[in-house]
C-alpha cells in the first residue's frame, strides 16, 4: 500500500492548536483535573482523513508512541 502524507494549516484548529490546549485544560480543571508531567495530548488535526476504502490500514507513530491497525470492510 502506497503511503500518503498531507499537510495542513495548523489555524485550522481553532485559530492556533495552543488555543485547543488551554481548552482542555480549563476543561480539566472544572472536573478538578489535571495534566501531569510528561503526559502527551494532542492539539487536534488540521488535515482531513483519507477516504477509507476496503482493506487493511497501518499508521505507525513516531517517538515510540506506536501503532494502529484498521481493517474496512
Amino acid at each position: 500500500m502506497a503511503m500518503h502524507f498531507a499537510k495542513g494549516d495548523s489555524s485550522e484548529v481553532l485559530g492556533n492548536p495552543l488555543k485547543s490546549l488551554q481548552w482542555l485544560v480549563k476543561k480539566l480543571d472544572s472536573q478538578g483535573l489535571k495534566l501531569k508531567a510528561g503526559q502527551h495530548v494532542s492539539s487536534g488535526t488540521f488535515i482531513l482523513p483519507p477516504h477509507l476504502e476496503k482493506g487493511h490500514y497501518t499508521c505507525d507513530f513516531s517517538n515510540g508512541f506506536g501503532s494502529v491497525d484498521l481493517t474496512v470492510e
